[in-house]
C-alpha cells in the first residue's frame, strides 16, 4: 500500500511548491534588505559623525570621536559652523580666509582612515536653507568602514575672521541620490519575487485542496452503508 500512495504523490506539485518557496525567501530577504538600506540612507541624511567645539582662528590642534555610520554617500563634508551662519557663499568663505592645516581619521589601533590637508584652495560653502550657508574645510568621500574613530587635526595659520566667533566642527554626509539606487533595485527584486512565488503557490495550493476536497469526498462514498 505505502509503494502505491508513493506512485501517486503529486511530485510536480511538491517541486513546484519548493520553487515557489524559495522565490517567496529571497523575495522576503530582498524586501527587508531594501527597507534597512533605506533606513540607513534617510538616517545618514541627518547624520553628524562629530560635533565638536574648536577655535580654528589661530594655531593650535583638535581632536574628538568621529563615528562612521554611513560608508556610501556621494560627498562627506567637514563643516566649520559659527552660530550665526553667514548669508552668502562669498561671507562663508571669507570666514575661511588664511586657514591652513590638516587633519586625520584614525582607527583605535592607529591605522589611518582618512587624511587630508586644508586650505583656500579646497574650502566650498554649502547651502543649508534660504540665505544661510556653512562654509566646510573637505568635501570628499567618507568612504572607510562604519566604526568609532578618532579625528585629530592640527591648524598651521588660523583663520582670523572666526577669532572670538564660538564655531564647532560639524562632519555631515552629502547625499546625491544614488545611496537609494540598490534599495529601490532589491525592493523591485522583491516585489517581483512575491508575484512570481504567489503565481506558482497559489495554484498548487488550490489544487491541493481541491484534490483533498474530491479524496474525502471519495472515501466517503466508499464507507457509506450500502442502501437496499
Amino acid at each position: 500500500m505505502s509503494n502505491a500512495k508513493q506512485r501517486h504523490r503529486p511530485w510536480g506539485r511538491i517541486v513546484a511548491g519548493a520553487i515557489g518557496a524559495a522565490i517567496l525567501f529571497v523575495a522576503v530577504a530582498a524586501l527587508v534588505s531594501s527597507h534597512e538600506q533605506r533606513r540607513d540612507a534617510d538616517a545618514a541624511l541627518i547624520a553628524e559623525p562629530v560635533h565638536l567645539k574648536v577655535d580654528i582662528s589661530k594655531p593650535g590642534q583638535f581632536s574628538g570621536e568621529f563615528r562612521q555610520t554611513f560608508r556610501a554617500a556621494c560627498t562627506g563634508y567637514l563643516q566649520i559652523v559659527p552660530e550665526s551662519l553667514p548669508s552668502s557663499e562669498k561671507e562663508a568663505l571669507s570666514l575661511l580666509k588664511g586657514l591652513r592645516g590638516h587633519f586625520s581619521i584614525v582607527s583605535h589601533d592607529g591605522a589611518v582612515a582618512y587624511e587630508r590637508g586644508f586650505g583656500s584652495a579646497g574650502f566650498v560653502a554649502i547651502p543649508v536653507e534660504k540665505d544661510r550657508w556653512v562654509p566646510a574645510l573637505e568635501r570628499g568621500r567618507f568612504s572607510f568602514d562604519k566604526g568609532v574613530y578618532e579625528i585629530r587635526g592640527v591648524v598651521d595659520h588660523g583663520a582670523p575672521a572666526l577669532a572670538g566667533v564660538p564655531h564647532s566642527l560639524v562632519a555631515r554626509y552629502g547625499l546625491c541620490g544614488l545611496e537609494y539606487v540598490p534599495a529601490q533595485i532589491l525592493s523591485l527584486i522583491g516585489i517581483i519575487g512575491c508575484v512570481i512565488a504567489g503565481l506558482i503557490l497559489l495554484p498548487v495550493a488550490l489544487i491541493t485542496i481541491s484534490d483533498r476536497f474530491l479524496s474525502e469526498k471519495s472515501e466517503a462514498g466508499e464507507n457509506a452503508p450500502p442502501t437496499d
